[in-house]
């Protein structure tokens, strides 16, 4: 499917050079079940690295953005990252 597109070679996926069939079930796969993580936002560090510095912050906010697997409830997964953050030993 996407060597039909143009792509730049450092563009290409990890399925690019995979038979088609192979290619089309990680593209779906990566597209609909596999989870991700993306930070959106980030608030009480430095804003350039000239002021960056090798410290403890008082507070630091972060803004994600998560796509989950559809057998995943919203509310599974929140407890299942609040749990990683907050809970255990650093």
């Amino acid at each position: 499917m996407s060597q039909m597109l143009p792509i730049q070679e450092v563009l290409k996926s990890i399925a690019y050079n995979m038979p088609s069939e192979e290619e089309n079930y990680h593209l779906i796969l990566n597209s609909t079940w596999v989870p991700q993580l993306t930070v959106t936002g980030l608030e009480g560090i430095p804003s350039n690295l000239s002021d960056a510095s090798n410290s403890i912050k008082k507070s630091v906010t972060i803004r994600c953005s998560m796509r989950l697997p559809p057998t995943l409830s919203a509310e599974k997964a929140k407890e299942i990252v609040h749990k990683i953050i907050l809970g255990g030993d650093p």
